[in-house]
């Protein structure tokens, strides 16, 4: 697949390059090679049929999410080239006019405006594929460049919508909000620093990290001190703890000894079991959400293959199940849209990891999403607000409890890129933008039960630095960003009284009663923004 790139200057740097991938028939990234030539990118890919280009597009107030065109054929040799802005724009407006039509089949009222928006997109998308540019002076990559801001704004002006009208309605129907909230300690050994008394506002759910390298770096030689303390924390402030991941399958999550254990699949099942168990009989009747396990989905860890993950996760939640059957046992995914599938190392889409799971009845509760958003290496890239929708539309339909595991840097990127937009963050002010915006989104989306903050404080000089460093709703030397003040008033608008503890009860205005609606199904595109 072949397409003019205009404006010429986009997609020029590898780290562009990398983001790009291709999306096949049920929506599985394929692997493919991305070369870019003069102005021409060039998409090699062993698939054959139609399939979607997803990329990284700046877009005027939207910052540069990544972005899709609907499906293309493949090209014959001597066909002309895709115009990819033409494309993204088709793709584009073919979304927000689903959201449209979506939202009406919900009964979401949609301002008179947002429709005035999709005709803009419309009519922008149809000069810039069908005019001709030299009689009636049109600029089709221009107009493409407007279809695409228009297209953006509608569908995520529509998303918000109908974010807004479900927390209403459960705000009139209960007495309690639809998902609570929770804050993930770091790495610190003292609790104080880990769960800081600050933070027991908005959450009334600690995440205790508890992997394996941490408390059996040498083996034999378990230290079991910070995890005690930090539960020992929660019950002072009066937080309900969640412990895990118990194996952390990202890179450096598992003990360096383990390594000599790879060639022996049944040792290295004995071994996790036998470490898996003896955490839960520790914690039993103290904690009743556990991560048993965390990027399994990627790996990295000891270089396992996936059959042999696949098979290694579903022995250990076999018996963290068999130790207490009242535990809610959950399984995190990382970088849910599955991007990674784009090198070819993986042959499971994350959702298909999962369902691989669920459907093997090992004893699995639900599923925690992690969304790292801007983190260089070890993140997401940005999506629009309608492309987060759309991700948790794909995965309501594995059936089970999510979590969301939510992290946004507070500081400039490494790479002293930063975008002018605050959806990949880079500062305090934009972090809490960030939360503002699409926090209503994933507390409002069911089947979400929980929404996750992934890290509480920020490590400083001199400390091991935390994955997701930066991320923090307090700063290294404890000064509270504005991301902490906006979970706070989220929680006061939607019936938490951060001071007491409790939840409000919400008088019913009238008898009126409304139905929530199904959420949105995408035919064919869903977890593009």
């Amino acid at each position: 697949m072949r397409f003019t790139v205009a404006p010429p200057e986009r997609l020029r740097s590898q780290a562009e390059l990398a983001e790009v991938h291709v999306v096949g028939p049920g929506e599985r990234v394929e692997p493919a090679t991305v070369t870019r030539v003069g102005d021409l990118l060039i998409v090699d890919r062993p698939g054959t049929g139609s399939a979607r280009l997803r990329c990284p597009w700046p877009v005027p107030g939207f910052g540069t999410p990544v972005v899709a065109t609907c499906s293309l054929a493949e090209h014959a040799v001597d066909a002309e080239p895709h115009r990819l802005a033409i494309e993204l724009a088709r793709g584009l407006v073919g979304v927000a006019r689903e959201q449209v039509a979506a939202a009406r089949r919900a009964n979401v009222l949609l301002p008179p405006k947002i429709l005035e928006e999709l005709g803009r997109a419309w009519g922008s998308f149809v000069q810039a594929a069908c005019g001709d540019s030299e009689a009636e002076g049109v600029d089709p990559a221009e107009a493409a460049e407007r279809s695409i801001v228009a297209a953006c704004s509608v569908a995520d002006s529509v998303a918000a919508a109908r974010a807004d009208r479900r927390l209403s309605l459960l705000k009139r129907q209960s007495s309690h909000p639809p998902a609570s909230l929770a804050i993930r300690a770091g790495q610190g050994t003292d609790p104080r620093e880990r769960l800081p008394a600050a933070l027991f506002g908005p959450f009334r759910t600690a995440a205790i990290p508890a992997g394996w390298a941490s408390i059996e770096p040498v083996r034999g030689h378990r230290n079991w001190t910070a995890l005690d303390a930090a539960l020992d924390r929660c019950e002072a402030v009066g937080a309900a703890p969640a412990v895990g991941p118990l194996l952390d399958f990202s890179p450096g999550g598992l003990p360096d000894w383990l390594a000599e254990y790879r060639g022996s699949p049944g040792n290295l099942e004995s071994l996790c079991a036998d470490f898996v168990e003896t955490v839960i009989g520790r914690i039993t009747g103290r904690v009743r959400t556990i991560e048993v396990c965390g990027a399994a989905n990627i790996g990295g860890a000891l270089g396992l293959d996936e059959p042999t993950r696949l098979g290694l996760v579903a022995r250990t939640v076999q018996v963290a199940r068999g130790v207490d059957e009242e535990n809610r046992l959950f399984l995190r995914i990382a970088r849910p849209f599955g991007d990674y599938l784009a090198r070819g190392e993986h042959r499971l889409a994350p959702l298909q990891f999962a369902d691989a799971l669920s459907r093997a009845g090992v004893g699995l509760d639900g599923v925690t999403l992690e969304l790292a958003i801007g983190f260089e290496s070890v993140g997401t890239p940005p999506r629009t607000l309608a492309g987060y929708e759309r991700l948790l539309a794909g995965w309501s339909k594995l059936g089970v409890p999510l979590r969301i595991s939510l992290a946004v840097p507070a500081i400039p990127p490494k790479s002293g890129v930063e975008s002018s937009d605050w959806r990949a963050g880079g500062s305090p002010e934009k972090q809490a933008e960030w939360i503002r915006h699409h926090l209503p989104l994933f507390f409002a989306t069911d089947p979400v039960v929980e929404v996750e903050w992934a890290l509480a404080r920020d490590s400083g000089p001199g400390k091991a630095p935390e994955r997701l460093n930066g991320g923090g709703l307090l700063a290294a030397d404890g000064a509270r960003r504005p991301a902490l003040g906006q979970f706070a008033e989220f929680a006061r608008q939607f019936a938490v009284d951060p001071d007491a503890g409790t939840h409000l009860d919400i008088a019913v205005m009238d008898d009126e009663t409304e139905e929530l609606g199904e959420p949105p199904t995408w035919a064919g595109d869903a977890y593009d923004g």
